[in-house]
């Protein structure tokens, strides 16, 4: 009566392995074409904390840092970017797809508009209709009006993999 001991234990650790993991939804791709006069050096935004530096005009985060958001919730962001040569203003866009359909196109995903020069702070709202779990976060500065989806001459892009809980639950397929 001792075998089953260790062919249950075999059982959970494939189970537990093969487990999928839920990733967030990709979305199109954007980058900073030059971080030569600026770049994202740092974000807070709610629990999101990142210290970033100068990646090249793009960084993915979606599978090293994440935080967790509560639907129905405003939180106070801060953004700092670096100026290797200047200072100069720029505009500082952050959106959240709440809906996980893969793209930042639906009303409410631009979260953060500003326009500023080192750090610009304020605060977003994540919807009580988000949809819970995995949800993309797309912070971007540029020297020029950044358009969604659209390279930016000068400056950076950071996508983050957030979590969304107490909001709606995503329909099954």
């Amino acid at each position: 009566m001792k075998k089953p001991l260790p062919i249950l234990l075999l059982a959970s650790l494939f189970i537990v392995q093969t487990a999928k993991t839920q990733d967030c939804p990709e979305v199109c791709p954007q980058v900073g074409l030059s971080t030569a006069f600026e770049f994202l050096a740092g974000l807070e935004i709610g629990p999101l904390f990142n210290i970033s530096g100068d990646n090249g005009g793009y960084a993915d985060f979606s599978g090293s840092l994440s935080a967790t958001f509560s639907a129905g919730t405003s939180y106070s962001y801060q953004i700092g970017v670096s100026y290797p040569q200047g200072p100069f203003s720029d505009v500082y866009k952050a959106w959240m797809d709440f809906n996980q359909d893969g793209d930042f196109e639906d009303p409410g995903e631009l979260i953060l508009d500003n326009f500023g020069q080192g750090i610009v702070s304020g605060s977003i709202f994540v919807p009580s209709t988000a949809l819970n779990g995995p949800t993309k976060l797309r912070v971007a500065i540029g020297f020029q009006a950044i358009e969604l989806c659209e390279d930016i001459p000068e400056g950076e892009v950071e996508d983050y993999c957030v979590n969304i809980v107490g909001g709606q639950e995503p329909a099954c397929d």
